[in-house]
Order: C-alpha cells, then sequence, then structure tokens
C-alpha cells in the first residue's frame, strides 16, 4: 500500500503531535527535541494528544493496514478523513485536490507550504518565533532539500 510504503501516516502524526506541543508548550525548543523526549513529552501530555485526537487516530489506522492491509473510507471519522488521503497522483487535477486536502489539515504546515504557499504565510505569520523558527528548520530539513524526492515519497508526485 502507498500507506505504508510513503509513510504518509507517520508524517501526518508527527505533524499533528509538534501542533499540539507548540499550543501547549510553545517555550519548547524544538531543535532539541528527539524520539526519546518527545515520547516522554506525550506521555506526560497524553490528555493534550488524546484531546487533539489526530495521533492517536493515525497510529491506529496505521495498525489496522498492517493487520489487514486496507483502511476503509466510510470507517473513518469525518474529524479525521483528510488526515488518511491524498490525490490519486495520475490525476491531472492532483495538486489542487492535494491543495484543498491541506486546508483541512492545518497541523501539516509541510503540506500546506507544497500546495498551498498563501495559505501557509497566513498561518506562518500567526506563529511566535519559536515556532516559525522550527517550520523554517523543518522545511529546510524535509521539503527543500529534496523537493521531488518529498513529493514522490508522501503524494507520489
Amino acid at each position: 500500500s502507498w500507506v505504508t510504503q510513503s509513510k504518509y501516516f507517520e508524517h501526518r502524526a508527527e505533524m499533528a503531535v509538534r501542533a499540539v506541543i507548540a499550543k501547549e508548550a510553545p517555550q519548547t525548543d524544538f531543535g532539541k527535541i528527539d524520539s526519546i523526549w518527545l515520547q516522554a513529552w506525550m506521555n506526560r501530555n497524553s490528555r493534550a494528544i488524546e484531546e487533539n485526537g489526530a495521533y492517536p487516530f493515525l497510529v491506529a489506522a496505521r495498525r489496522l493496514i498492517a493487520q489487514s492491509g486496507r483502511l476503509s473510507v466510510k470507517d473513518i471519522p469525518i474529524e479525521h478523513l483528510f488526515q488518511t488521503v491524498r490525490a490519486r497522483p495520475d490525476h491531472i487535477d492532483a495538486w489542487l485536490t492535494n491543495r484543498l486536502i491541506s486546508d483541512y489539515v492545518p497541523s501539516d504546515f509541510v503540506s500546506m507550504y507544497v500546495f498551498n504557499k498563501e495559505r501557509f504565510y497566513d498561518f506562518y505569520e500567526k506563529q511566535d518565533d519559536n515556532y516559525r523558527q522550527h517550520i523554517v528548520e523543518t522545511l529546510k530539513a524535509l521539503y527543500l532539500s529534496d523537493k521531488a524526492g518529498l513529493r514522490s515519497r508522501l503524494y507520489g508526485l
């Protein structure tokens, strides 16, 4: 499945958790986050993670796909639907469709930057300096260093 190969759900889950961190602990030095720190923070702040809902849903969805090989759209709660979909890469309007999808997943600023720069810059302007720095560093590491590679891996483009 493209979901497993692309690590799309993992990407969306990480973006969701980082958005929760920015909201709950805006003073966090995002440059020092590693997997151990992240797991400890998530354990200490499990209520905020659960209230947001995206991370637990995506973990469960990934587990279901690993077990059964599929995830039916009709079984996805509407509030998480856009976390799990992307445009068909071979569709003529794939870029436009991904742009619309990115509007419904505001925590994924990488997708927003790739497909909807205008909305991204509006979002970026509303963030504090600390989170802005994190956004820039994330975009440099994930997207700007290999634009074609990220678009191919996550979106099949």
